[in-house]
């Protein structure tokens, strides 16, 4: 029987393991978690194997000829500083597990190996592993992203200084499309000439369809919510933030508090989000209220385009001086996605890269194109940064098409 796993990785396990007994018995364990895994009988052929191949997750046995588990650890480490590795003992004494988690491993197994601790350790491990990963990739990403978004900022303080107006004449066509899609002004253009194509005058009154009636009304509540959003886009522009001194623990409640704000709608589309709160001190300064309005949009967003049955994750983490929020959200392919050539384009006002999708506009707050350009902006005012991306993960077994949006805020010295 076969048992689910959260998380398969792209890499097998390395099992460390003298004795034959244990051997197949971690191999049988494995395959029955239709995981991958790998055997070598002492410290020095595990090397020999480390040299010529990756792997998510070491199980290590501690006593072992030729070379020890102790021993194997040690140079392990010093090849590859942040493996993952589960150790072996049969001795369970407190002061044997206090030397063992010196070694820097992630847990322990208590022999004779429990099939059930087994398999709720290894879920606990791989979930580490995938997090942590996760967060490597997006750290390296976002150091390359974050040069060329410096350098798309100058250029664009450069263009606006050089009174181009090029950029109107867009936001201009832009504006016009956005208007012709979805529910809103296109759509009410469409609604009265069907009106007046289908009502018949009688006694001085219209009568109209009731459905087109009833059709007309609900679009009137959406251009009604969409100006309310222009209104907040002109405000947030023009006005000044209100920023105040935050430990990141606050912030992390306000990320806690948008997850449940959206999450009946993830439901609906069966995305299973997976929050992983950052856990050390650090404070930022930070407008709660427009960071709030930030969070939304970029989970709209994320549900919007994440295909049926996907997951979006969340990761926080630290890079050259900033605090970075990440929201991951499977897309399925790259062109579902934020090609390279359209990421600077998205974070124009009014641009749109795929049709409106309307089934959570009771949370939008920001129509017409406008919701990434006030995360850019809101970024900005907060000297921060704000980028959105494809990337290929490949933290799991098979490849997976991503699109990764990232806040950057400065963390205060």
């Amino acid at each position: 029987m076969t048992r689910p796993l959260i998380h398969k990785p792209a890499f097998p396990l390395l099992i460390v393991e003298d004795q034959i007994e244990n051997q197949v018995l971690l191999r049988e364990l494995c395959a029955e978690l239709e995981l991958p895994c790998e055997i070598a009988s002492n410290g020095k052929e595990a090397l020999e194997k480390v040299q010529n191949q990756s792997y998510s997750v070491y199980v290590v046995d501690l006593l072992m000829p030729v070379m020890g588990g102790r021993e194997f650890i040690a140079e392990l480490k010093k090849i590859h500083p942040q493996s993952v590795v589960l150790v072996q003992t049969a001795l369970d004494q407190p002061e044997t597990i206090i030397e063992v988690m010196k070694l820097g491993v992630f847990d322990y197994l208590i022999k004779p190996i429990d099939h059930d601790v087994f398999y709720a350790l290894l879920q606990k491990t791989l979930e580490y592993y995938y997090l942590r990963e996760s967060e490597r990739m997006l750290s390296e990403s976002a150091g390359l992203k974050l040069r060329s978004q410096l350098e798309w900022l100058n250029y664009k303080e450069a263009r606006r200084k050089s009174a181009d107006d090029s950029m109107e004449v867009q936001s201009i066509q832009n504006l016009r499309t956005s208007l012709s899609q979805g529910a809103g002004i296109g759509t009410m253009v469409t609604l009265i000439s069907m009106i007046a194509d289908s009502s018949s005058r009688q006694n001085g009154s219209y009568s109209v369809p009731a459905e087109l009636f009833e059709t007309l009304c609900e679009n009137n509540d959406y251009i009604r919510t969409m100006l309310d959003g222009l209104h907040r886009v002109s405000e947030i522009m023009q006005g000044k933030t209100h920023q105040e001194r935050m430990d990141v623990a606050a912030l992390m409640q306000i990320v806690t508090e948008v997850i449940q704000l959206v999450q009946p709608y993830y439901n609906r589309k069966e995305i299973a989000v997976h929050f992983t709160p950052y856990d050390r001190t650090c404070e930022l300064n930070v407008d709660r209220d427009a960071l709030r309005e930030c969070l939304i949009e970029l989970a709209v967003n994320a549900y919007k385009y994440t295909i049926q049955g996907g997951r979006v994750d969340i990761f926080c983490y630290r890079r050259e001086g900033y605090f970075c929020l990440s929201i991951k959200n499977d897309v399925g392919a790259p062109e579902k996605g934020v090609p390279a050539e359209y990421e600077k384009l998205v974070l124009e006002p009014f641009f749109r890269l795929h049709p409106p999708d309307e089934s959570i506009a009771g949370l939008e707050q920001f129509g017409l194109g406008l919701g990434l350009t006030v995360v850019e902006h809101t970024a900005r005012k907060h000297g921060g940064l704000f980028f959105i991306h494809n990337m290929e993960d490949y933290t799991l077994a098979s490849a997976r098409s991503v699109v990764v949006s990232e806040i950057l805020l400065p963390l205060v010295v």
